[in-house]
């Protein structure tokens, strides 16, 4: 399936977060666009897709000095959860609480 990750951070002075969080995703073989922080990989399978967001996620969570995540940005062209979890978290929820008279 293709990929595409794009993310921003605050307060990442000297970028030390930005520059793992790269290292994670190209070593997973996604490509930089030119002058972007959009991410790209054209054929990666779900289970490293799992590990990559894995890796990525805790390096975020393990980052001591400043710098945060402002805001992460997913495409997929097939459907990861479902690939990974056979189905969207909670997609039975609207035919769970619907009101039955």
């Amino acid at each position: 399936m293709q990929a595409i990750i794009r993310f921003s951070l605050n307060n990442d002075v000297g970028s030390p977060l930005r520059n793992r969080l790269e290292g994670i995703l190209v070593a997973a073989g996604f490509a930089r666009g030119q002058n972007t922080a959009t991410y790209r990989h054209e054929h990666i399978e779900p289970p490293q897709m799992s590990t990559t967001l894995r890796d990525f996620w805790a390096a975020v969570a393990a980052h001591q000095a400043g710098g945060r995540v402002d805001h992460f940005w997913m495409y997929t062209d097939r459907g990861f959860l479902d690939d990974m979890f056979g189905g969207a978290p909670n997609a039975g929820d609207a035919a769970d609480n619907e009101d039955v008279d």
